[in-house]
């Protein structure tokens, strides 16, 4: 297996508590909004109530769509620097309030200009502090989707090393953070449960290296934005099926975007989880 990086969720005053008591279930939260693009304002309240939802129901961890803050259909205006700067706003009224993420490990996701490249990422959040931000490293192009017209593939360090992400100052300032992990990582808890996390296309992917990534994690989140077709639920639940048999990992959970957000494409959520 190829090398992988952790981040390691510790002590106070080491980094961010979180943790799974053994003798409990882990209890996620598995959410799709109906999002629209470009709506900024009530895509981010969808998503402050969807965590409070998930908080009241004791949930632990929440996963999201894929470009939950700005909306999957955003087309050329994901070229636009504007596009950006909202989702970061998005991002800090979201870590504003401690509250909001205290003992919740939150994702969301949004693009993210990184050395004048795009990146479709998923942005982790516990606590008030930004944990890392995890970049999707194969593009849905054909059919439907242009993807590699707004975003580029992610392609990881030697050995996979992480880098760092120069935080905008306003959430410097809001979360003490002036960098953060940037890259393909596992979250590991404190009690080491292993989190592996993926993004749509990586789902249909042979061979790719998010396969050694998540081999034996405990807990896999998959982020997506996958539009209705006929018999398209069933072939997602192959896929997925076909990818966790060979593994050792305990579940595997597929969140779908759902609606119509602005763009030609009508997507049916019908998440799911598959478990061993």
């Amino acid at each position: 297996m190829e090398n992988h990086t952790d981040l390691k969720i510790g002590k106070k005053g080491e980094a961010h508590v979180y943790s799974f008591a053994r003798d409990q279930k882990a209890v996620i939260a598995h959410t799709s909004l109906n999002q629209s693009a470009l709506d900024f304002q009530g895509n981010r309240d969808r998503i402050i109530k969807s965590i409070k939802k998930a908080k009241a129901s004791g949930c632990t961890y929440r996963t999201c769509q894929e470009t939950e803050i700005p909306g999957y259909g955003c087309e050329d205006h994901f070229m636009e620097l504007d596009t950006f700067n909202h989702c970061w706003e998005v991002v800090g009224d979201l870590l504003r309030d401690p509250e909001l993420t205290k003992d919740i490990l939150v994702e969301t996701t949004m693009p993210i200009l990184f050395r004048s490249s795009s990146y479709n990422c998923k942005v982790m959040l516990l606590n008030g502090k930004i944990v890392g931000i995890r970049p999707k490293i194969f593009m849905a192009d054909g059919q439907n989707y242009a993807e590699s017209r707004y975003f580029n593939c992610y392609r990881p360090k030697k050995d996979n090393k992480l880098e760092q992400y120069l935080l905008p100052e306003f959430i410097e300032e809001i979360t003490g953070q002036k960098f953060v992990p940037f890259g393909l990582f596992n979250i590991r808890t404190r009690d080491n449960i292993s989190i592996g996390l993926e993004i749509c296309e990586e789902v249909w992917r042979l061979n790719t290296i998010t396969r050694n990534f998540i081999l034996d994690c405990d807990i896999v989140f998959c982020s997506n934005g996958s539009h209705f077709g006929l018999d398209k639920l069933e072939r997602r639940i192959n896929c997925v099926q076909s990818r966790t048999s060979s593994s050792y990992m305990g579940a595997y959970f597929y969140t779908n975007a759902i609606g119509c957000d602005g763009g030609r494409l009508c997507f049916d959520g019908n998440n799911f989880c598959i478990q061993n």
